[in-house]
């Protein structure tokens, strides 16, 4: 069993409502004092007793999907409405809460999030500059915690992006293809999402076992101009030119449905037919259509995911302190028109 807040006060060697103002995140003490009171409170395990007492009956019986604030959160429908399809049957209450990770990254308000929330555990939506020491404030206070779309080494659900890349290739391989290119949209690499370099890893290994050579297309990626003219423009000027000479690719593996709509139209363009001249297969939430013909997709697994990811959390809310696999999600290959033997 942990402390009590008195016992802990003694542990601390502060007044019981210094320890009260550090736990409930409230101003008043000097940062070395909280910190000294919330690494002992960690220690002795005081955050999970002490919200078991306030609940009564130990449960609320509710979790959150917490996200980023501001512009730019990614929470595809299909991935929230399967988490709340979950909930329900599992007799949850699903609450949707934005929470900015300078909040999850700070030692005063992490003790106390699920009290605030009112919630047993939580569903992570921050995809991308995750800062380590959020990851580690929510470890170190046994915070119910499961990430989605989120490359962490434990207690993570996303999608097997690696096999998916490998699966998009193998297609085109079993085809015929043998100058496949890799299309993306998000340079530079290092910035971008994981699923960036899991997919493009997969195609590699799989050219590499074929002793095929890769050739990888970038064009700039600006979400603010990511339906400009301009920025169409200088992405059709790239995609051209990959598509353009006598050693063209045959086959073109993309990141995304908006890497297929842009390397279709160029194929247009240069008067190229598609699948006979050059094939396409692409990643999405569902089958894209570009320039009117239904793209062969490799769907991204949104509607499991959130299913997954409410059992998951589920098990880490009965036993907090043990750490899960990342599990991964299959895609699944939704059939078009845009891929075929090289004519």
């Amino acid at each position: 069993m942990g402390v009590t807040q008195s016992q802990l006060a003694r542990l601390a060697g502060v007044s019981q409502n210094s320890v009260h103002r550090a736990l409930h995140g409230k101003s008043g003490l000097a940062d070395s004092t909280r910190h000294r009171i919330l690494t002992l409170a960690a220690e002795h395990g005081y955050r999970l007793n002490a919200s078991a007492r306030s609940m009564r009956g130990g449960r609320q019986h509710a979790v959150a999907l917490v996200m980023p604030s501001g512009r730019g959160v990614h929470l595809p429908l299909g991935l929230a409405l399967s988490a709340l399809g979950k909930c329900e049957e599992l007799g949850l209450h699903l609450h949707l809460a934005q929470l900015p990770g300078e909040e999850l990254a700070d030692e005063g308000r992490v003790p106390t999030v699920l009290s605030e929330l009112a919630v047993d555990g939580l569903l992570i939506n921050h995809i991308l500059d995750v800062a380590p020491n959020m990851i580690d404030l929510i470890d170190r206070y046994r915070i119910p915690s499961i990430w989605i779309n989120s490359l962490q080494e434990q207690d993570c659900v996303r999608p097997d992006d690696y096999a998916a890349g490998r699966d998009a290739t193998r297609l085109l391989v079993e085809l015929g293809h043998r100058r496949i290119a890799f299309l993306h949209f998000r340079s530079p690499l290092a910035d971008a999402h994981y699923s960036v370099g899991a997919r493009l890893a997969g195609y590699k290994d799989v050219l590499g076992g074929e002793g095929i050579g890769p050739r990888v297309a970038e064009a700039p990626f600006s979400p603010l101009s990511l339906r400009g003219s301009q920025a169409k423009d200088d992405r059709l000027r790239v995609v051209e030119a990959l598509l353009s000479g006598d050693a063209r690719p045959t086959g073109v593996v993309c990141y995304e449905a908006d890497e297929a709509s842009i390397a279709l139209c160029a194929a247009y363009r240069l008067g190229l037919r598609v699948p006979e001249e050059v094939s396409v297969v692409a990643f999405a939430q569902q089958t894209p259509e570009a320039c009117g013909i239904p793209v062969t997709t490799l769907e991204v697994p949104n509607w499991t995911i959130g299913a997954i990811a409410i059992e998951a959390l589920e098990e880490k809310i009965a036993t907090p302190g043990q750490s899960l696999s990342p599990r991964l999600a299959a895609f699944r290959l939704l059939d078009g028109a845009t891929c075929a033997p090289p004519g």
